[in-house]
């Protein structure tokens, strides 16, 4: 059962938006789905970002890599011009946006972490096996590809 929270705090106020977006999470992940209810507060706290990232999220765009045996886990988010880089413990994303407003503070999440955060949550991100040998292979890959981009 939902607990009935009073308004969405400010974009602003990343404290108590953070705990919010905690509770909301893990409201979503024990219920199974997001909410018009959800879509409206997770959209006073992060705007259109938000939008976006559930669009990436709903169209399929995250990724979560399994290296076998170690089942060492990547995270890789499709985005409009190129794959970025998760790291959800950090959390940290290798998108422009993560460095030019998240890290100024500017930002809370990019639409790449959100998206992450909301495929994790619904279970709704293709699952790609792949052997040990081929992580150095990806890593570089992205690597690659963060690097064309930058010039």
């Amino acid at each position: 059962m939902r607990s009935e929270p009073s308004k969405p705090p400010r974009r602003g106020n990343s404290e108590a938006n953070h705990t919010v977006v905690e509770r909301m999470l893990r409201e979503i992940a024990i219920d199974g789905k997001l909410t018009k209810r959800d879509i409206t507060k997770f959209r006073g706290i992060y705007g259109s970002r938000f939008m976006r990232g559930l669009r990436l999220a709903l169209d399929g765009r995250v990724k979560r890599y399994i290296f076998k045996p170690s089942g060492r886990e990547l995270w890789v988010v499709v985005g409009e011009s190129r794959e970025y880089l998760i790291l959800p413990h950090a959390p940290y994303c290798s998108c422009d946006d993560y460095y030019y407003a998240v890290m100024d503070g500017k930002a809370m999440l990019c639409q790449h972490l959100i998206a992450y955060r909301i495929a994790s949550q619904l279970g709704i991100f293709d699952k790609v096996e792949e052997e040990d040998n081929r992580y150095g292979d990806l890593i570089a890959e992205l690597k690659e590809i963060m690097c064309i981009e930058e010039h």
